[in-house]
């Protein structure tokens, strides 16, 4: 009989330190919920600001592309335009030189403009692809953390699912704790 009353004050002392267990894992998943909101908005404003950027880098490199090819087309004019006034006599090489010169720093700047756009460009389409992956991944991590949860109702019937924020440790936490309980009576067995 006082094996039973031992065996029982056990358990329920079990059940309150898992009880207490839970109640405080309740406060940090509620304080965790707070933060996850919190970071969900920013991460919503950082997506739009870089869809914004990557946008207006996009229509600045089409604008420079135009002003590109139509500085080509004018530098090719102009040179068709010097050649056939050299041919007429020495005033058409002072026009040829000096519009020779200020097309080529145009076009220079100008390569260099969309150089920089495309370098910029391809850093954004790198951070875009980070930013997919680590969604992916998030989302990997979050089925992972549903899964075991379901797992660890055999355990802690106690576990709410509705109140389980998935995005955060806490779960991780809860299934290290579990397996400690059912590992320490295997390797209390084991060892006597």
């Amino acid at each position: 009989m006082s094996q039973l009353l031992e065996a029982t004050t056990r358990e329920r002392d079990e059940y309150q330190a898992q009880v207490h267990l839970l109640t405080s894992r309740v406060e940090e998943l509620e304080s965790s919920l707070q933060e996850q909101t919190e970071k969900a908005g920013k991460k919503q404003e950082s997506e739009q600001e870089y869809k914004a950027l990557y946008l207006q880098a996009q229509g600045e490199m089409e604008q420079f592309r135009h002003e590109l090819e139509k500085l080509k087309r004018e530098k090719a004019q102009a040179g068709v335009v010097n050649k056939g006034e050299g041919q007429e006599g020495g005033a058409g090489e002072g026009a040829q030189s000096d519009g020779g010169t200020a097309v080529p720093d145009v076009d220079d700047e100008l390569a260099c403009q969309v150089d920089f756009l495309m370098r910029e460009l391809d850093q954004r389409t790198k951070q875009k692809e980070e930013y997919c992956l680590n969604i992916t991944l998030t989302s990997h991590l979050r089925e992972l953390r549903q899964n075991v949860t379901h797992l660890l109702i055999n355990f802690v019937p106690a576990l709410d699912l509705q109140q389980v924020n998935f995005d955060c440790d806490v779960i991780d936490e809860i299934l290290a704790q579990v397996l400690d309980l059912i590992s320490s009576p295997l390797a209390a067995g084991q060892s006597s």
